[in-house]
C-alpha cells in the first residue's frame, strides 16, 4: 500500500514540475518584452526623446516615453480634451503584437469605420469606454480585450479625432495582454468622443 501511495505521490510531483516549466515567470516576460521593444525601436528607426516637445509636434519617428512606460508619438492633437471619468471615448486603430513576430491583433482603422459597435466590415470591434476606466478580468466583457491604461494615456495630450502611435508594454495593456505578456504597437490610434459625433 505504501509503495502505491509513494508511486502516486511521485507521479503527481512529476506532473506538477512538468507543467510549471511551460509557463514563463513575470521576470522572463519583462525581459522578453524589453528585448522586443528594443528590436521594434531599432527596426522602425525610432528616436526616443528625453523630454516632451514644447509644441507637442513630433517628427514621424520620434516618440517620448511617458511616466507609465508607454511610448507615444502624436500624429494629430485633435480638438478639445477628454474629461476624466466623464468623456465616453471610442477608438479605431491598427495594432500589432510584436513580441516574437509582427502580427495584427486589431484593425478597425479606415474610411468606413467609426470605431463603434456593431462590428465593422473587417470583423474588428472596439468598445466605448469612459476615460479613466480600467480593463476588466471578466472575459465575457469586451473591455477585457479592448480597454487599457496604455490606450488611455495619450488622452491627456490629444482630443476628439486625435491620432497617435503607441508602444504599450504588456503591464499597461488590456487584461488579456497582461496575462499573456504581449506588448502592443499601435501604428495608428484615433480617438472619437461620443458627444462630438
Amino acid at each position: 500500500m505504501k509503495k502505491g501511495f509513494y508511486f502516486v505521490l511521485i507521479l503527481c510531483a512529476a506532473c506538477l514540475m512538468g507543467s510549471c516549466s511551460k509557463t514563463k515567470s513575470y521576470t522572463d516576460m519583462l525581459n522578453d518584452e524589453k528585448k522586443a521593444i528594443s528590436r521594434l525601436i531599432d527596426s522602425l528607426d525610432i528616436e526616443v526623446l528625453k523630454d516632451f516637445p514644447d509644441d507637442s509636434i513630433f517628427a514621424e519617428n520620434q516618440f517620448v516615453k511617458l511616466d507609465n512606460g508607454v511610448y507615444m508619438n502624436i500624429i494629430d492633437r485633435g480638438e478639445g480634451r477628454a474629461t476624466l471619468y466623464s468623456t465616453k471615448v471610442m477608438y479605431r486603430c491598427e495594432a500589432y503584437y510584436f513580441l516574437n513576430n509582427f502580427q495584427k491583433c486589431l484593425g478597425n482603422y479606415g474610411p468606413n469605420s467609426n470605431g463603434t459597435v456593431p462590428y465593422p466590415a473587417n470583423g474588428a470591434q472596439t468598445v466605448p469606454f469612459i476615460y479613466g476606466e480600467g480593463t476588466t478580468s471578466n472575459q465575457s466583457d469586451p473591455k477585457y480585450y479592448y480597454v487599457s491604461e496604455g490606450i488611455q494615456a495619450p488622452l491627456q495630450y490629444v482630443g476628439h479625432h486625435g491620432r497617435v502611435k503607441l508602444i504599450v508594454p504588456f503591464d499597461k495593456g488590456n487584461y488579456y495582454d497582461q496575462g499573456e505578456g504581449y506588448p502592443v504597437y499601435y501604428e495608428v490610434l484615433e480617438y472619437l468622443f461620443e458627444d462630438q459625433l
